[in-house]
């Protein structure tokens, strides 16, 4: 793969990441939108749900900052190989996450965020391979 594909992967991924942070915010504030995620058990999130939605949009912002990062569209605040790991780890979490989606009882969960994961984990192994 060129680096502009490697760019076009990492912007996607920016997005997908975008979405899912809104997401995830709009779980937060107590939007009834907990079919999609966590296994879909609860219409609204009790608290520490909204807790870990929290951190969950975090930790995206952080990948969607690390995948642009590491291809050079945005300047590098973090060094190179603590990126570079970083997104590994996300890469394998991603692999995980994927399973668990597929798994989930939800069908929302199965039916939206399946593909989000899968897309999303594509982008970072194949940036992660490209930047390794």
């Amino acid at each position: 793969m060129n680096e502009e594909v490697i760019s076009l992967f990492a912007g996607m991924g920016a997005v997908i990441c975008f979405v899912i942070i809104l997401l995830q915010i709009l779980l937060v504030f107590g939007k009834p939108y907990g079919a999609l995620t966590m296994g879909g058990k609860y219409r609204i999130l009790p608290l520490p749900l909204r807790v870990a939605s929290g951190i969950s949009a975090i930790i995206l912002g952080t990948v969607g900052y690390l995948l642009l990062q590491q291809t050079e569209i945005l300047p590098k605040l973090l060094p190179f190989e603590l990126s570079r790991i970083i997104l590994w780890a996300f890469t394998i979490f991603l692999g995980v996450n994927v399973l668990a989606n597929i798994a989930s009882k939800s069908r929302w969960e199965r039916i939206i965020m399946t593909p989000l994961a899968l897309i999303l984990f594509v982008v970072c192994l194949a940036v992660s391979i490209y930047t390794s």
